[in-house]
């Protein structure tokens, strides 16, 4: 009778835990509350994002002397050198710039932005030109799935 109860009382710990953990990560990888993040927790945010979406070895870099690049990320056999941008209005050309030469120094095979917000008409024809991946907020929301 005694082991009955300390396995059930385990079980529903088991259970709360759980139920505790999966919500607590829903709202960690909210984009309402990424929305409201500074820049070094929206780095850790994306890490969290694209660890989720399986890619691995996934080290945030960031803050100055970083080339370019927050997060360094493999999926396959490749590299992905990526530049995270918390912004309340479009993403300029200046962070494509900034992925492009990130790429290079870190000797990755892919160069991305990634925004919770969207980016301005000429990131974009930069970034077709520099070859550079965009990944705006609509992109962070199929990820998010």
């Amino acid at each position: 009778m005694g082991g009955q109860i300390v396995m059930l009382a385990v079980g529903i710990l088991l259970v709360l835990l759980l139920v505790l953990s999966s919500s607590f990560r829903g709202k960690k990888l909210d984009l309402r509350s990424a929305d409201r993040m500074k820049g070094p927790e929206f780095e850790q945010w994306c890490a969290k994002l694209l660890k989720r979406n399986g890619y691995r070895q996934v080290k945030v870099i960031g803050g100055s002397g970083d080339f370019g690049v927050d997060i360094l990320a493999w999926k396959g056999l490749r590299k992905y050198a990526i530049q995270c941008k918390r912004y309340s209005g479009k993403v300029g050309f200046d962070a494509v710039k900034e992925a492009n030469a990130g790429v290079e120094y870190y000797h990755a095979h892919v160069a991305v932005v990634m925004t919770n917000s969207y980016f301005t008409t000429n990131a974009i024809k930069g970034a077709k030109k520099c070859h550079v991946t965009l990944w705006d907020r609509d992109h962070l929301k199929t990820m998010l799935r």
